[in-house]
């Protein structure tokens, strides 16, 4: 069906006609209805001259019908388009996954003398897979475009196609660099250690996009020899993209000669710039090679930098050397409340105390900084001792919301039937999550889930025979599963996890791939499932609820930059927003975080991602690192979907580190 028939078919349906004439029409199908619709969108936003990313989510929208007359409409806007939104026309092509669709991007790009318009082609044929890549693996030898022949080996890469090791070497010692770079990705990507000295000798390129790309083949197949090299990169070079490109290749390393490069050469390099970077790499190398690491640390535990000794003991509770305990007891009292702070949260993390540390921990309980209170109350949990029971039920009180979760996240821990009380009796005047908090905690604690109202707790408690006896973490467990499955509730809140009062950021992925269809059988995107699940969160949260969204693709878009309180308004307005949105551009993950994070009043956010980081800060370690040292005081809990291709460990880390839950919508 051309462009102009779907007008006429469109131009019909928006001017019936009379009921005697209509019953002898041919009846128009749901799909055509969609087709015309989505037609008539693209050529009103051509003729009003959209910006890219509302044409190119046009565009794409289009080719998610994946019928034969969609590649049809789109081949035959082509002529109209140019730049970003043609390149889209014609991936889009390719998404409609029919035979029609795959001879014209194969048309395109074996006689367009365009290169973007083969570029674009050649993403599309390789999200097909099957034989589209036999194609182009089949032309690779025969592209005489250099930037088009690195373009399928990254795509022949990316979908980890076979018998791809002779090309990838070749190509990472050509003389054309998009050749050498696609080379280079590709000893990454299949970890080619008979890469490695291509790669090394790659970092000094003078090219600079080359040298990027070598640092992070080396990163991957380097060893002690590449990590020196790249340490001696890092020394070299004053341009500040690739030096921090560097920095975060450091931290994959793994193996012991990676770490042993680090050790022997970045701790003791003159420049603080690569002594600092190698020891945040090894802070990450602590989990892999705890023995080799575990030394340096305590040789570094009297440092003059502060920076330095933050770094040495999160160093020492991943590596954990002998001794370590009693020397992070004696920093409890340490002159420097930064170090103080860093010892006395290194022991609630780790859940162990020593026991000469006691009197120092509740000294540090009435500190007039409240992240000391914090991590103090954390500690306290694993101190025995009735002291420790008073401070807690003291922190209930504290001015800071922060530290009163605190004080009840440490009293679930210790399981204590002295809390039940305070507990009941601080919920009735607690409101936002720290209520929401103390519901849980109590259900932890009893076996018992009566709610966030103390009528039904009270009634609860006066039947308990005195003393009160709890049941143990896994008996307490066991009950709330069996009485969950009793109930069988299904998923309730957003995707399954609870959504608590107090202020709430719900973070939703709107990059290029939430274009997607979400079901084959359905012409859905990702982001129209997804926004429609968000509009129907909102409708159920109670007016007194404080809330905001945050859209991010390469940059992040909040609805609210104040959290508002959800009154119907408010919810409709959200709505709204939430539907005008198009799908376009990159995944900046980071951006979207750190945004949130800093949101005045929130204390919840849930983040739902289809995509890996791919714009702004990309690697996974650092995103984890910068994430908790924001949030290392604020105690926000973070929540996060997996959906589409989205780093599913990643999140699930992301998560539990930040006192979250973790969903993957691909296993439900």
């Amino acid at each position: 069906m051309s462009v102009n028939l779907l007008l006429v078919v469109t131009a019909v349906l928006s001017n019936p006609l009379p009921g005697s004439l209509l019953r002898q029409e041919p009846q128009v199908s749901q799909q055509d209805l969609d087709l015309a619709s989505r037609v008539e969108t693209v050529q009103a936003l051509i003729t009003d001259h959209a910006t890219a990313p509302p044409l190119g989510a046009a565009l794409m929208a289009l080719g998610n019908l994946q019928t034969p007359e969609a590649a049809q409409a789109l081949l035959d806007f082509l002529p109209q388009l140019s730049g970003i939104p043609r390149m889209v026309a014609i991936e889009a092509m390719a998404m409609t996954k029919t035979p029609d669709g795959s001879e014209m991007v194969r048309k395109i790009y074996s006689t367009s003398k365009k290169q973007p318009d083969r570029l674009a082609a050649v993403r599309g044929l390789a999200r097909l897979a099957g034989k589209e890549l036999e194609y182009l693996a089949g032309r690779i030898k025969r592209e005489k475009d250099s930037v088009v022949r690195a373009q399928i080996l990254r795509e022949l890469i990316q979908q980890q196609a076979p018998d791809l090791e002779k090309e990838i070497l070749k190509a990472a010692a050509a003389k054309d660099q998009h050749l050498r770079m696609a080379g280079l990705f590709g000893i990454r990507e299949f970890v080619l250690s008979k890469g490695a000295k291509i790669a090394i000798k790659a970092l000094k390129d003078p090219n600079l996009m080359v040298r990027m790309e070598a640092v992070s083949a080396v990163s991957k197949v380097g060893d002690l020899k590449g990590y020196k090299a790249l340490l001696e990169a890092l020394d070299e070079t004053r341009n500040e993209q690739l030096g921090a490109h560097i920095v975060l290749a450091l931290r994959e390393a793994q193996s012991k000669g990676e770490v042993e490069a680090l050790l022997r050469f970045g701790l003791k390099a003159r420049d603080h710039r690569v002594f600092l970077a190698s020891l945040q790499a090894l802070v990450i190398a602590a989990q892999h090679q705890p023995l080799i690491t575990g030394p340096a640390f305590l040789g570094l535990l009297d440092h003059t930098d502060l920076e330095v000794i933050q770094l040495v003991i999160r160093g020492l509770v991943r590596a954990r050397p002998e001794g370590y305990l009693a020397l992070l007891g004696d920093r409890i009292e340490h002159e420097n409340t930064d170090v103080q702070r860093n010892a006395i949260r290194a022991l609630a993390d780790l859940g162990q105390v020593p026991a000469d540390a006691k009197n120092g921990l509740l000294q540090q309980s009435y500190s007039e900084k409240s992240s000391i209170r914090l991590h103090t109350l954390r500690a306290l949990a694993f101190l025995s001792g009735n002291k420790a029971t008073e401070r807690l039920i003291a922190g209930l009180q504290d001015s800071s919301w922060a530290v009163r979760a605190a004080a009840v996240e440490a009293m679930t821990m210790r399981r204590d039937p002295d809390c039940i009380e305070p507990l009941l009796q601080q919920m009735d005047l607690e409101e936002g999550r720290v209520r929401s908090d103390i519901a849980s905690a109590l259900a932890r604690l009893t076996g018992r889930d009566l709610g966030e109202q103390i009528a039904p707790w009270k009634h609860w408690l006066s039947l308990q025979a005195k003393p009160l006896t709890l049941p143990t973490m896994a008996q307490a467990e066991a009950m709330l599963a069996k009485a969950a499955a009793e109930k069988d509730l299904g998923y309730g809140g957003y995707h399954g996890i609870p959504v608590p009062k107090g202020g709430v950021v719900f973070i939703v992925d709107t990059s290029g791939s939430m274009n997607e269809r979400h079901k084959p059988e359905k012409a859905e995107s990702h982001y129209e499932f997804f926004s429609k699940m968000l509009s129907r969160t909102l409708e159920k949260l109670p007016e007194d609820a404080e809330f905001s969204i945050l859209l991010f693709d390469d940059v992040a878009r909040p609805w609210s930059r104040k959290l508002q309180k959800a009154t119907p308004e408010a919810k409709e307005n959200a709505t709204a927003w939430l539907r005008r949105v198009n799908a376009f551009g990159g995944t900046n993950i980071y951006d979207a975080l750190r945004t949130a994070l800093r949101m005045k009043g929130v204390q919840t956010i849930f983040l739902l991602t289809d995509g890996e980081p791919s714009v702004g800060l990309t690697s996974v370690p650092e995103i984890l690192r910068e994430v908790e040292r924001i949030n290392l005081e604020r105690r926000i809990r973070i929540h996060t979907i997996a959906a589409g291709q989205a780093h599913a460990g990643f999140l699930a880390e992301l998560a539990e580190s930040n006192g979250g839950r973790s969903v993957d919508l691909r296993d439900l």
